[in-house]
């Protein structure tokens, strides 16, 4: 397991570009693609199916292009007061955060 972590911005383009390979994704203004694209409640741009397939696609382009194995949809994170699936930007930062504590670990 690699022990560099991918910096925010990196992780916010593997969001955006994952966010961009799904069905529907057209008809996400590109203006909006950014990091304070709701991802859930009011304003999402996803379905339930949408925001499984997105998390599903960022965990397997985490593992590929930067060979670290997190696993993102878990207890801690749906218990969490504040969800890490809110916005585009949230989900950089849990994802971050995550990484962080597999490559202390590694």
């Amino acid at each position: 397991m690699s022990t560099i972590q991918p910096e925010r911005e990196k992780i916010i383009s593997l969001i955006l570009g994952c966010l961009g390979d799904l069905p529907g994704a057209s008809s996400i203004p590109k203006g909006d693609l950014n990091e304070n694209l709701p991802l859930l409640g009011p304003g999402s741009v996803l379905d339930s199916i949408g925001l499984v397939t997105l998390i599903v696609d960022v965990e397997q382009r985490l593992a590929v292009e930067h060979d670290i194995s997190v696993t993102l949809a878990s207890e801690s994170a749906m218990s969490r007061r504040q969800s890490p699936f809110r916005t585009v930007g949230a989900f950089a930062d849990y994802i971050c955060e995550l990484v962080k504590d597999v490559c202390a670990n590694a």
